[in-house]
């Protein structure tokens, strides 16, 4: 029995030096066959390839990132471009709205001075007195002191008045206004001398808030013009 007892107790320490020189062999031959640094490898190739994954689309992200910005950059130059012709066409149409103003000022000057006939039925008389020649002189109707304060234009239009009122009917207003100051002329009543008529002239004209007024009677000579009588 002892002897049965030593031979099975040396065949198991038999088994297990066995074992673990299987197993001491076996590490040694994954060492030397490259199994472990391939075993390695694979594992860090399978930890890397999320990052390299990563990485391709952070730069695909970055491509197209950079092509937008190329693209928003070149729209934005062909915008700078437009606003500056709509810039430079505003300003051209802004000169010639101001050319046209101009011109226009000009014309309502020249129209304020002659002022459409009127296109009522005239009397014998009153057309006797539309014979008045274009040399009418100037009568003094108003004040000189009044009339060294008008302009150039407005003393103009003022004596266009005049000459429109020796032929307009009577008690018509010829009315003009300019630079803030107005004035008007009028034939207030017409009367006969035999053969001579005479008309009653009105004038006003108002500076400042302030209004001057002026009458004279001045009749019709032989010679077509209207002379101051009284």
């Amino acid at each position: 029995m002892a002897w049965l007892s030593q031979h099975i107790f040396t065949r198991r320490s038999a088994r297990i030096a066995a074992s673990a020189a299987a197993s001491v062999v076996c590490a040694v031959t994954l060492a030397a066959c490259g199994l472990v640094p391939m075993m390695a490898q694979e594992t860090a190739a399978a930890a890397i390839a999320p990052i390299t994954n990563t990485a391709r689309i952070i730069g695909y992200d970055l491509q197209l990132l950079s092509r937008t910005i190329g693209t928003s950059a070149a729209q934005g130059a062909v915008a700078a471009r437009q606003i500056s012709t709509s810039v430079n066409q505003a300003s051209a149409t802004a000169n010639a709205m101001r050319q046209q103003a101009a011109a226009a000022s000009a014309a309502s000057r020249q129209m304020a001075y002659a002022r459409a006939p009127v296109s009522r039925p005239r009397t014998s008389t009153q057309k006797a007195t539309a014979r008045a020649p274009a040399q009418q002189p100037v009568l003094a109707i108003l004040p000189a002191e009044t009339l060294k304060q008008l302009t150039p234009d407005q003393l103009g239009l003022q004596n266009a008045a005049q000459n429109e009122a020796f032929t307009a009917q009577v008690r018509e207003m010829i009315f003009w206004d300019i630079e803030g100051r107005t004035g008007t002329a009028m034939a207030e009543s017409e009367s006969h001398l035999g053969s001579t008529v005479c008309r009653t002239f009105v004038q006003t004209v108002t500076i400042a808030g302030a209004t001057e007024k002026g009458t004279a009677i001045a009749c019709l000579d032989q010679d077509g013009m209207w002379r101051l009588s009284f």
